[in-house]
């Protein structure tokens, strides 16, 4: 039976890993991210795809949130319904009657 090898990485920092999130340590800083597995055909197993940052972790102040991540979350629902149906014939109108729309905006 095989054992599970203990990590590299210090307890405060393991302490803020859970399911689904790695640790990474580049350049004497540790940072969280998200993970998934995903079955790949051709070595046919599974193959490990990594997600964005979300956060930094320090000894002193623990898990710090992205501020990239945190705006993404902010953002998403603010355009969660803004759609575009139509662009083909906006800009057909745009660029070959810009007499018609010069005089609009000069309204």
């Amino acid at each position: 039976m095989k054992t599970k090898t203990s990590s590299n990485h210090p307890a405060w920092a393991i302490a803020h890993k859970r399911p689904g999130t790695e640790l990474g340590l580049i350049r004497g800083n540790y940072y969280l991210y998200e993970y998934k597995t995903v079955y790949d055909k051709a070595r046919k197993g599974a193959r490990k795809i990594s997600g964005p940052l979300l956060g930094s972790v320090t000894e002193k102040d623990g898990l710090i949130p992205s501020a990239k991540r945190s705006l993404e979350k902010a953002i998403v629902p603010v355009f969660a319904g803004i759609q575009c149906k139509e662009f083909g014939v906006s800009k057909l109108v745009m660029d070959q009657f810009t007499v018609y729309t010069d005089a609009v905006q000069d309204i």
